[in-house]
């Protein structure tokens, strides 16, 4: 059974809480903190080549300038959630079928361990199946061509998720960044990002010739957005993750794009630290570096929230 999420009462919740100061860090961490343990995933990265066997003691980690003891690395054993958000805009009519395809495509990548949930939009955002684990029948009967182009409200709600202690979050969009009457703004996106516990990778998709026959009538449709995508990439990058876009002599292919997305994550690292030197409260800025490799490229979230809590650690 499709659920539909009430984007008006999620972004409620969330501007509630930031306007809470405090009561923000303490119930939604840009990283999950127990008992002052912070989580990071780290992509290292040599070209297209993942550099991997990494220990501790081969990243300098920065919290606020203040150098950290790397505790624990994990890579590929930690399961995922990948929510995948697939643009079901006006413009895709007539294409229902290959995004289905895609779907498939993307969810039989999955290891047993991992979920999946697919988010689309109408009039809502549409969490088609929830969370379903790898391997599984996928029901995509209810995707449908949708009647506006809700992407940062889907986006948004794909954010707010907030994974089990055990797993890592992963979110996939497949759209073409393109937004017509979405509740949410994209400077709110880009806000968000940095409260998100999830890794966040935005696959433009190349708007094709669409049968507009079969479009449904647009039921909402604002300006354009002239800093959208410019906004989405940042958002993008503060979890962590990039915006893939198309090259100029091919189109993006969703599918290849997310196994070269799911591979980098799976292979990259989660650092686990306990800050010590610095205020716990407030904004943490984090920068990773991995000293030994001096020409990859390292890719990690920008920073995250700390407890209300002042005081050093």
């Amino acid at each position: 059974m499709i659920m539909r999420v009430n984007i008006g009462w999620v972004l409620a919740v969330f501007v509630g809480l930031s306007n809470a100061g405090s009561a923000l860090t303490q119930e939604r961490p840009t990283f999950r903190v127990r008992a002052d343990l912070v989580s990071v995933d780290v992509s290292v990265r040599n070209g297209d080549l993942p550099v991997l066997g990494l220990a501790a003691v081969d990243f300098r980690l920065f919290d606020n300038g203040v150098v950290q003891t790397v505790e624990a690395v994990e890579t590929e054993a930690v399961p995922i959630d990948v929510t995948l958000f697939h643009d079901t805009s006006p413009s895709l009519a007539g294409k229902i079928d290959a995004l289905k395809a895609d779907v498939r495509g993307i969810a039989a990548m999955l290891r047993p361990m991992d979920r999946l949930r697919l988010l689309t939009f109408d009039l809502q955002v549409n969490d088609v199946f929830g969370w379903q684990p790898a391997g599984g029948s996928l029901n995509l009967d209810s995707v449908k061509v949708g009647r506006i182009s809700a992407i940062y409200d889907a986006i948004f709600v794909a954010m707010m998720h907030q994974p089990d202690l055990d797993r890592r979050h992963l979110i996939v969009a497949l759209t073409d960044c393109e937004d017509a009457g979405s509740v949410v703004g994209s400077a709110l996106i880009e806000d968000a990002a940095r409260r998100a516990e999830g890794v966040l990778h935005i696959v433009k998709i190349s708007q094709r010739p669409a049968n507009i026959m079969n479009a449904p009538l647009s039921a909402v449709s604002t300006p354009a957005d002239a800093k959208g995508e410019q906004r989405l990439e940042s958002a993008a990058v503060r979890t962590g993750g990039e915006l893939h876009g198309p090259s100029l002599t091919s189109r993006n292919d969703p599918v290849k794009t997310f196994k070269k997305v799911f591979d980098d994550y799976r292979q990259s690292y989660v650092l686990r630290y306990t800050p010590k030197g610095v205020v716990r409260d407030g904004w943490h800025e984090i920068k990773v570096e991995v000293p030994g490799h001096p020409r990859a490229t390292v890719r990690a979230r920008r920073g995250y929230f700390g407890g209300e809590k002042s005081g050093s650690s």
